[in-house]
């Protein structure tokens, strides 16, 4: 049994089951620490423990900080590397970050967890505890021939085709330091068993600081094959009814709800107080409910940042209502081929009644599509990207736009971006298609360099 229930005897209410009890694996490698208490398993691990039992095999979990769950997933695949025969000879693929020295660390926390019970030479069920070291110690290990190994993201082909794969786990999946394009082959690799094999695939993460990659993308798909577990920062409230312990403190979490990070780590909203271009106590200003539908007599514009290769197009309209700038439509289009890309406009620019679109001037096939039907200009991102990207961050601060919260992935873009070294927004990791169709509207009813116009004249 993986996990018995109880912090107190159920013969003896008033006795605590002591670690190395044989009860359970989990009271018998002892149970987690922290706040120097032991902690038990929470409801949320033991509707973890419930779902494996039914047979689920593919699980996503989207956390706040230090709630245990890594920790649960490594001791569960130590656990059937001991106990479960369909195991024997197979192979545990650990996913951390692009270098060995975080997956390292996973390697390090899973020896923990059976410190000293190789040496005791205590078994579990017909098992015995056999820790072998192999030849590099730091990347991997076998626990009963079964194979734990760490693989770095920038190398994950190397998990593709293993004879008797049991478990993958991927940790911290919404860190990886890897453009959003190339994510693509991560996931292709770890599905790769999806349907094949009796594989168990973990994800694991804390929401990402930009609103993009396979972590993102799994968390809004419908249907799916996963199981998946959002989780808050009331998970590590919870208070155990035997052992009376959390995992957070209530003053540890009051001291933190006004971190601009809080929301993203501990409420699972994507990029939120990650990025330093818009200022966010702004940005929820500007973030207010409104009829989007446009209106005929304000003065509109739509801008597209067309997407290349794997990348999405994203298309901003705004006009402007009393002075103030109001987004009417913001939405981004996976890889459009350009023939799709101009129906999508042409559609856009009949129902909102747009005046002028504004594209980006390194899509000249586009601007020049549209050259005969509409006002259209084209801007360079190379030439204007800084002046634009200060003069919205100017225009939010100063309170001349507001964002429908309907508009939910152009605000997470907002939150999320972050300046480089020129000034304009870092695209390392994440393309920001809506936030750079923003600026350029925001551009055009500001046009100068020094970002103020008085929009009511």
């Amino acid at each position: 049994m993986h996990w018995c229930g109880h912090y107190l005897d159920p013969a003896d209410k008033k006795r605590v089951i002591q670690d190395g009890e044989r009860c359970c694996w989990v009271h018998w490698v002892g149970l987690p620490r922290r706040w120097g208490q032991r902690h038990p398993y929470y409801s949320w691990e033991e509707d973890l423990v419930f779902d494996l039992e039914k047979g689920l095999r593919y699980f996503y979990i989207l956390k706040p900080p230090k709630i245990g769950a890594t920790q649960f997933w490594l001791s569960y695949a130590e656990h059937q590397a001991l106990t479960n025969p369909s195991w024997l000879n197979g192979q545990v693929a650990i996913v951390v970050g692009t270098n060995f020295g975080e997956a390292e660390q996973m390697i390090a926390r899973a020896k923990e967890i059976l410190e000293n019970k190789d040496s005791q030479g205590k078994g579990l069920g017909t098992y015995k505890v056999s820790v072998h070291e192999d030849y590099n110690t730091k990347k991997e290990f076998s626990i009963n021939t079964v194979q734990f190994r760490a693989h770095p993201a920038n190398n994950i082909d190397a998990i593709r085709s293993k004879p008797n794969m049991k478990m993958i786990i991927i940790d911290e999946g919404a860190f990886f330091r890897i453009k959003v394009e190339d994510q693509q082959k991560i996931r292709d690799a770890f599905e790769h068993y999806i349907g094949g094999s009796d594989t168990l695939i973990v994800l694991i993460s804390t929401a990402g600081h930009v609103p993009a990659g396979f972590m993102y993308d799994i968390q809004r798909e419908e249907p799916s094959v996963y199981r998946k577990y959002v989780l808050d920062y009331h998970v590590g409230l919870e208070v155990h009814p035997e052992s009376l312990t959390s995992l957070y403190r209530k003053e540890q979490i009051d001291m933190l709800r006004n971190h601009p990070s809080f929301a993203r780590n501990y409420m699972h909203q994507w990029g939120h107080g990650s990025g330093d271009i818009f200022d966010l106590a702004a940005l929820e200003t500007a973030t207010q409910s409104y009829d989007a539908r446009p209106r005929k007599e304000c003065d509109k514009i739509l801008c597209i940042d067309p997407g290349y290769g794997s990348s999405k197009s994203g298309l901003v309209g705004m006009e402007v209502r009393d002075g103030v700038m109001h987004v009417i439509q913001a939405a981004q289009y996976a890889r459009p081929s350009q023939t799709q890309l101009i129906s999508i406009i042409d559609q856009a620019i009949v129902y909102y009644g747009y005046q002028t679109i504004r594209i980006d001037a390194s899509n000249a096939g586009l601007i020049s599509e549209f050259q005969s039907k509409i006002r259209t200009e084209g801007v360079s991102f190379r030439d204007r990207g800084q002046i634009m990207t200060d003069n919205a961050a100017i225009q939010v601060r100063a309170g001349r736009v507001k964002i429908d919260p309907s508009f939910e992935e152009l605000l997470k873009q907002l939150r999320a971006a972050r300046k480089n070294e020129k000034g304009t927004v870092d695209k390392r990791i994440a393309t920001f298609d809506l936030h750079d169709a923003f600026i350029l509207a925001v551009d055009y009813f500001t046009n100068n360099d020094t970002g103020w116009v008085d929009l009511s004249d």
